[in-house]
């Protein structure tokens, strides 16, 4: 239900959470995964060639930082939506979809 869906999009960005606890070493452990996916993916064509996969992890932690921030939260209704509007700022930046 959405309100289990916020709880749990709280619960995942409270960086003093059991979950965000277990998340954060889960990231850790996985991070050279990621960028091996990432170069596959750029060897494919399916992400930018340009870019350096740790610039990606950069911009996801800083991302993360900011889905922390309860000022940043409280311009959405709700916590799903303002997930929302980080993802598709990853995905798509600030440019009209065409």
């Amino acid at each position: 239900s959405k309100q289990t869906s916020e709880a749990f999009i709280d619960e995942f960005f409270d960086p003093e959470s059991e979950l965000a606890r277990i998340i954060d070493e889960i990231n850790k452990e996985n991070q050279q995964r990621f960028v091996e996916f990432i170069m596959e993916h750029q060897a494919k064509g399916e992400v930018r060639a340009d870019i350096q996969p740790k610039f990606i992890i950069a911009i996801l932690d800083k991302l993360y930082e900011l889905a922390s921030d309860e000022n940043l939260r409280n311009l959405y209704a709700d916590s799903v939506a303002y997930t929302k509007e980080i993802n598709n700022f990853f995905f798509y930046g600030i440019l009209p979809t065409f």
